[in-house]
């Protein structure tokens, strides 16, 4: 007998392969009645008809409507020669030396009837389940209708024959009802959660692990399941003779659990101790399930890793340098990696910005894949024990403002109306100001009340040095400033200092006498301790010009010569100033209007000169003088002088 198991093609089963017969209960008749029938006499000669029999025809009918138990092994094989004389097989008697049974049971004609015991034929399993049939009696062959010679033989009751059959016929059925589960009992259903019986084999080094294996804990299955496992009904009915030969547990063990697969799709080379693997199933058995009460539960399967070799963790942020510069608001980020190997394997990513501010939250981000993580930890048996880390931004710069105009001052030059500006440092300036580049506008041909703008250069770069450099930024960046202190042309009597004109009218006392030594030569006239000059400021005026900027500033004096006895004459004289002007300060005459010897030196365009005569111990003196004799005769003068390029400015 051959062991093992076959895969049939026609129904799709594993059939465990036994060469044996297939259990004669499965395929043999019923036994015979204890009871020999007694032999039917045939009738030689003559022509046939059919047999009278004591039964009624609806009982005959019936019994050809049971259903026939064909041998199909026995049908497909080629038919045997046998001889005519040959007898048919008949339950219960041998078959004679030499001969071999017919295929059919009766009597042979023009022999008598003699019943031969029934031999059972194992059937070969042909791949389809064994469905015993009903035993069915062979038709009696047609005996010829001539009478037969009597041979003194008992004819055999028909009624017991029927009986016989009828007998058969239920024991038969019994037995079909019985194999094909018709009284057995549905068995309880079971489930089973197939996710409750994966076993998994990891290999590698935690970070750098795989998969080596899954599958199904089936010992551990059935041994929870076995007994608890059966064949339903319908399995009984048409598996047949297979679920007495098989357990349903090994059924369910070959035809089901051997056609489930376990497997992983993401195929991954990079787990660690503590991931979690989603394994799938793939089924090809679960058309058998149905012959079971089994009902399978399984869908993704999730498993922990474990058993991989432990790596070691370190902080990969510890020795990296992260520092922030720049203006806050404007700052930046710079990441500096320390020297060891291992970092030439790593990549930190952070956002590249220079919109920092104090305060503000920065992340670093080791940038690698499980990948690259699985090489550190096969190479360096180390992995990284975080991927990312927040830092906190500080020491930004925050610059303060500063007033730069607070710096510097305005140097005016020039005259009024050249006048030129200036912009120049202080000595106490702060440094910061020093870096920066001043400029006025506009800056010649000023004059004293003109509005200039100063400011310096400047730009988004210039500041964010200046901030950098000195942590400071200016609050303003240009400035109006009013032209003042240019050297001017009075415009009034009020702006000539009261010293100013003392000191040009003692001048113009000392020109007088200079002035009559240059007209006379006498010196008894001009040393004659008896005669005396007296001069008086009569008026002060100042006249301004009408076409272009310039004045003239008129000092008029009343002249007395007195001598001995009552000698006395009196003149008008003027002395005047072109270009009266402040400098430094001060104001006073241009020395270019006047006499060389000096700076306050009348104009001689006025001078007038008339004749005095004056006669003293008997001696008689004639000298020259400048003026006029009256005031209306020197007003005159003064306004020929002028003309109309000037006017009198009124006094205050």
């Amino acid at each position: 007998m051959k062991e093992g198991n076959k895969f049939c093609t026609s129904c799709g089963l594993l059939i465990p392969l036994n060469t044996e017969a297939v259990d004669a209960a499965a395929v043999t008749e019923p036994a015979r009645p204890a009871e020999e029938p007694q032999p039917i006499p045939f009738v030689a000669e003559g022509p046939e008809e059919a047999p009278v029999s004591d039964v009624p025809a609806e009982e005959n009918e019936a019994a050809e409507e049971q259903p026939v138990f064909v041998n199909e092994a026995a049908n497909e094989a080629e038919p045997q020669n046998v001889p005519e004389s040959a007898p048919y097989a008949v339950p219960g008697e041998p078959i004679p030396a030499g001969q071999e049974p017919v295929s059919q049971l009766g009597p042979v004609p023009g022999q008598p009837f003699e019943p031969q015991p029934y031999q059972p034929q194992a059937v070969p399993f042909q791949g389809q389940p064994y469905q015993p049939q009903p035993y069915q009696v062979p038709p009696v062959p047609p005996q010829a209708s001539a009478a037969q010679p009597s041979q003194g033989k008992k004819k055999f009751p028909v009624g017991a024959l029927i009986g016989i059959i009828a007998g058969a016929l239920a024991v038969i059925v019994l037995i079909v009802l019985l194999a094909t589960g018709v009284f057995v009992k549905e068995p309880e259903p079971i489930t089973i959660n197939l996710n409750d019986y994966v076993i998994t084999e990891f290999e590698g080094y935690s970070y750098a692990g795989s998969l080596k294996s899954c599958g199904l804990d089936k010992e551990r299955l059935l041994a929870d399941y076995g007994d608890s496992i059966k064949y339903t009904k319908a399995a009984r009915k048409e598996l047949g003779s297979m679920t007495r030969k098989m357990t349903a547990a090994e059924f369910f063990d070959v035809n089901v659990l051997n056609n489930l697969y376990l497997h992983d799709n993401d195929y991954s080379f990079t787990l660690k101790n503590g991931d979690t693997v989603k394994l799938e199933w793939t089924d090809y058995g679960l058309s058998q399930l149905k012959w079971t009460n089994v009902t399978l539960e399984y869908g993704t399967a999730e498993v922990k890793v474990s058993g991989l070799t432990d790596t070691e963790q370190f902080d990969p942020f510890e020795s990296l340098s992260v520092t922030f510069s720049g203006e806050n608001g404007k700052g930046s980020a710079k990441i500096e990696e320390p020297s060891e190997t291992i970092y030439d394997y790593m990549y930190f990513d952070y956002p590249y910005t220079d919109t920092l501010s104090n305060g503000d939250s920065f992340t670093v981000t080791l940038d690698m894949s499980d990948s690259s993580i699985a090489y550190l930890a096969e190479n360096f048996r180390k992995v990284p024990s975080q991927m990312s880390k927040t830092y906190t931004v500080e020491g930004l710069i925050v610059a303060e403002k500063f007033d730069p105009f607070e710096s510097i001052h305005i140097e005016y030059t020039g005259f009024n109306g050249y006048g030129k500006a200036e912009v120049v440092l202080n000595d106490d300036a702060d440094p910061a100001a020093g870096e920066l580049d001043f400029s006025a506008s506009p800056s010649f041909f000023l004059k004293n009340g003109d509005e200039i703008t100063v400011d310096f250069y400047w730009s988004d770069y210039r500041r964010d040095e200046m901030v950098l450099q000195y942590g400071l930024e200016p609050s303003v960046l240009s400035k109006t400033f009013t032209v003042e202190g240019l050297d001017h042309y009075v415009e009034a009597l009020s702006e000539i200092p009261q010293e100013t004109l003392d000191a040009i009218d003692k001048t113009n006392r000392e020109k007088m006498l200079e002035l009559l030594e240059e007209l006379n030569t006498n010196e008894k006239f001009t040393q004659s301790p008896n005669l005396t000059f007296e001069a008086e400021l009569v008026e002060t005026r100042l006249y301004k010009r009408t076409d272009t900027d310039g004045n003239r500033l008129y000092f008029i004096y009343q002249i007395t010569v007195k001598g001995n006895g009552n000698y006395s004459k009196s003149y008008y004289t003027t002395f005047y100033y072109n270009s009266v002007s402040t400098h430094e300060g001060t104001v006073e005459p241009d020395s270019k209007d006047c006499n060389t010897d000096s700076s306050y030196m009348p104009s001689q365009s006025t001078r007038e000169q008339f004749t005095m005569t004056y006669e003293t111990g008997g001696y008689r003196y004639t000298f020259t003088m400048y003026g006029s004799e009256t005031m209306e005769e020197q007003e005159k003068v003064i306004s020929d002088a002028l003309g109309d390029k000037y006017e009198l400015v009124p006094k205050e």
